[in-house]
């Protein structure tokens, strides 16, 4: 036989927000809707492909700026709360 233990922690996990913008070809910064502590707590798609970051965007406050403008109806997905 087997047996089972259920696991708990107190920890309250945190709300994850995801913010979708459309690229026009030359917007860079995009504002969030809300502010991460940091870089690391944000993961980046455009058009499904993830972004790495500090070499494809950077993170001041609650405003995401890319390195490069995104072409004319690119999908960038933004999610953070990871905090």
């Amino acid at each position: 036989g087997s047996t089972y233990t259920a696991l708990r922690t107190e920890a309250v996990a945190g709300t994850i927000s995801k913010d979708i913008f459309t690229g026009d070809g030359s917007t860079t910064s995009f504002t969030m809707s809300t502010e991460p502590s940091d870089l690391k707590n944000v993961i980046v798609y455009i058009d499904g492909v993830m972004q790495e970051p500090t070499q494809n965007f950077t993170l001041s406050g609650s405003t995401l700026t890319m390195t490069e403008a995104l072409h004319n109806g690119a999908r960038l997905v933004v999610m953070h709360g990871f905090d």
